[in-house]
């Protein structure tokens, strides 16, 4: 894909987090952390343009971000999103873990 440059990538993982590449070996107590402690919180910006010269329109893609309650995560996932200054938002993947966060998190979105 010709023009297609990745600018910048910015993770907010922390450092006992990361493995090395090509190691995908975790014990299992290892993997249960990640999951339920570390990687929820993970906030990944990746920088992509394609072709040169300015972009006409800025796009944020956001996916799985399992509302279950937290309204201050969602709200600063919110303010990452605004700080981009997007023309189009995409969600994808989950954005609720139960029907329940839904009127909560519809409410975070639109204010």
């Amino acid at each position: 894909m010709s023009g297609l440059q990745a600018k910048s990538c910015e993770t907010e993982a922390p450092q006992s987090a990361r493995v090395s590449p090509g190691d995908h070996r975790r014990p299992p107590a290892d993997a249960v952390v990640d999951a339920k402690w570390l990687e929820p919180t993970w906030v990944k910006v990746r920088r992509i343009r394609f072709g040169s010269g300015r972009p006409k329109n800025r796009l944020v893609h956001v996916t799985d971000i399992h509302h279950k309650g937290d309204s201050a995560y969602l709200r600063s996932i919110v303010k990452k999103i605004n700080a981009l200054s997007p023309d189009f938002v995409c969600f994808t993947g989950d954005l609720i873990e139960e029907g329940r966060f839904l009127p909560e998190a519809l409410e975070i979105l639109t204010a």
